[in-house]
């Protein structure tokens, strides 16, 4: 008897990924499934023998030699292959096994992935048994069937799957358990929720050595530990969860959402994309695995012919109107509330270490906890630090955001009064009461950031790992960016507020640039001029007379070999000024630096007052400030020498008030 189309190109055309080298085999535990029960037999049962190849240059595993899986042989007392059983093995895309979810393509499997198929089948016919006997494979497009009584008085059908070819060996499992674990896998859904048969796997892994496992005992004893069905609706359609707890297994993965299709696992979900709190978090607070099938006749109708994915619409259709998202969002309920008893412990834990995160580090997220707790929930319970501040970054501005279109919008109601007295007040209260609290995070966040830079200025100013010195470049870039001027530099990239919170807003401040951008000329460590002498401005250099220009040198912390006195930092800026008074030297964008009798000078020496430079500041008549941690003098300018010690105890008693009040 001939296939009714050409069987080499149907195969051909069928995809068999390398991965899913145990389809074959599925596919023939499947059909004897089939069989024992379409002759309703309670004591059915299936054997499975695996052969293995020659065992020379394999991998030892668990104190066992494993050769590859070469041969499966699979044996059923079902129905067997009768007349119109083989009449439908005979036809392409057969229809015979619609109602119970056949697709008709299964034993095609067998040819992707085994050079030859072997079948022998004993039915009942008309009062007596025959055998049917054929072989099955891509050589030849004829199958050449043998039919004779047979000599049993019960049916059978043994189906051996002969030769994996090669590409498909390396992704089969190697021990019997992890086999046995794999073929629990696929038909968990079946196992768990409907009369499966038994099932005997017979390994032989040497002609000294044969294990044997019954997959219900194995699958009772060392996987199950319970189960519990529930159902929901969508739309009109019904669906049915199980709710597994097992033990964890290496090979049975747990923390999983399976849909099947017909009782066979057909897709995949991974929990932890559903429910962030169960990933690794979950089994650290259980002593179990967990694992949900989902069943509905409408996935069965939904499913491919390949029965590896299903075809269900992102959007609703007219044939099929749910669509994915919505079933899972569906058992993502359901598992929610099966596992609340878990989950509310590790999201409690996790709220918590939120919490002193932002308590300890980041107090400009703590509005988050009143308008954003529901995002908060979705945070990942294993996220490290400095994740979790990007997180709670990115909820901020979508919180911010938000916050600030509600505004908008209600002030657009309250100038084409939309909004009646009655409600004013309480959207007003409402507006009012977000607002302020985004302010008061922006203005946390910016404390916050004040309080690390006063941090890393005082570990920057001690000796490191080597008793070394940190150089003076590493502190002028905290300071300010060295070879940079506030034409190319934000507010928000420098820290001249640890000197004073006027110099900030000078109308030009340059750091390590030469005058006139000539390099054989003086460099100030930082530069500023300004049309008052309070330091504020809010114009450009327009060629004026500047009424106070501002300088700063910084020195290496603890420099103490000052061996006269030109090369003291005051004595280098009173150079600086001399030059400057030539009314010679440019700015940065080339114009003039323009100075009289009249401007005044602020000199400011930031460096260790060591005992070789204190001598000099006593020799030239500088006065100690009363805290006794720095020293001043007006003579022409006025000049001040501040230690690393006074700035930032300073730095630290203007800000302190800040810092108390959020607590850090």
């Amino acid at each position: 008897m001939k296939f009714f189309s050409n069987i080499v190109g149907r195969v051909r055309n069928f995809n068999l990924p390398k991965k899913n080298a145990l389809i074959p085999l599925f596919e023939a535990i499947s059909n004897s499934i089939h069989a024992i029960n379409e002759l309703n037999k309670i004591d059915g049962h299936i054997t499975i023998t695996i052969s293995r190849y020659s065992l020379l240059g394999l991998e030892n595993d668990d104190n066992k030699i494993y050769g590859n899986i070469d041969s499966f042989e699979i044996v059923d007392n079902g129905i067997g292959l009768d007349d119109e059983n083989f009449k439908s093995f005979m036809e392409v895309d057969t229809t015979h096994k619609y109602k119970i979810g056949g697709k008709g393509i299964g034993r095609f499997t067998w040819l992707k992935a085994f050079e030859n198929v072997e079948v022998k089948s004993c039915f009942l016919k008309d009062s007596s048994y025959y055998e049917r006997n054929f072989s099955f494979n891509l050589d030849n497009n004829d199958i050449s069937e043998d039919i004779k009584k047979s000599q049993n008085n019960s049916s059978f059908t043994s189906v051996k799957l002969i030769s994996y070819l090669t590409d498909y060996v390396k992704y089969l499992p190697k021990t019997t358990e992890d086999l046995a674990e794999m073929i629990i896998e696929h038909f968990f859904a079946q196992i768990i929720g409907d009369r499966f048969p038994k099932i005997i796997l017979i390994d032989k892994i040497n002609k000294d050595e044969v294990v044997k496992i019954d997959i219900l005992e194995y699958f009772q004893n060392n996987i199950l530990i319970s189960s519990e069905i529930k159902n929901f609706n969508i739309d009109k359609s019904v669906f049915e969860i199980i709710h597994t707890k097992i033990k964890v297994k290496d090979n049975l993965k747990s923390n999983k959402l399976y849909l099947s299709a017909n009782g066979r696992i057909v897709k995949s979900e991974e929990l932890e994309k559903l429910i962030v709190d169960m990933n690794s978090s979950f089994y650290k607070n259980t002593d179990f695995g967990y694992l949900a099938i989902l069943k509905s006749d409408y996935l069965d109708s939904c499913v491919d012919s390949g029965r590896m994915s299903f075809n269900i619409p992102d959007e609703k259709e007219l044939i099929y109107n749910i669509t994915l998202d919505e079933i899972l969002d569906a058992c993502k309920i359901n598992i929610e509330e099966y596992l609340n008893v878990y989950l509310e412990k590790i999201r409690n834990e996790k709220i918590n270490k939120i919490k002193k995160f932002v308590i300890e580090d980041t107090p400009q997220y703590k509005h988050l906890f009143k308008y954003a707790n529901e995002e908060l929930l979705k945070i990942n319970p294993d996220i490290s630090d400095e994740k979790l501040d990007d997180e709670l970054n990115k909820i901020k501005r979508m919180v911010d955001k938000k916050a600030k279109s509600e505004f908008n919008k209600f002030y657009k109601d309250l100038n084409s009064d939309k909004i009646n007295k009655e409600d004013y007040e309480e959207l007003l209260r409402k507006n009012m009461e977000k607002i302020t609290d985004l302010s008061a995070s922006s203005l946390a966040e910016y404390v916050g950031h004040r309080k690390v830079i006063i941090e890393v200025l005082s570990k920057t100013i001690r000796k490191d790992d080597n008793e070394k010195y940190h150089k003076e470049e590493e502190i002028h870039n905290i300071i300010y960016p060295m070879r940079t001027d506030s034409d190319s530099q934000l507010y928000e990239n420098h820290n001249l507020w640890l000197i004073d919170e006027k110099l900030a807003y000078s109308e030009y401040i340059s750091s390590d640039i030469p005058f006139n951008n000539d390099n054989k000329e003086g460099r100030p460590d930082i530069f500023m001029f300004n049309d008052t002498t309070y330091l504020v401005a809010d114009t450009k250099n327009e060629g004026r007379v500047f009424e106070s220009i501002v300088l700063f040198e910084l020195k290496r912390p603890m420099r103490n070999d000052y061996s006269k006195s030109e090369e003291t930092p005051y004595k280098q800026m009173f150079n600086y000024i001399d030059k400057l008074r030539s009314n010679t030297v440019k700015d940065r964008n080339g114009r003039p630096i323009k100075v009289d009798e009249n401007t005044r000078y602020f000199l400011y020496a930031i460096c260790d007052i060591t005992t070789s430079l204190e001598k000099y500041l006593r020799e030239d008549d500088f006065e100690q400030t009363l805290d006794k941690l720095g020293y001043y003098k007006n003579y022409k300018s006025y000049v001040e020498i501040i230690s690393y010690d006074k700035m930032i105890n300073d730095a630290r008693k203007r800000n302190r008030i800040f810092f108390d009040k959020l607590g850090i």
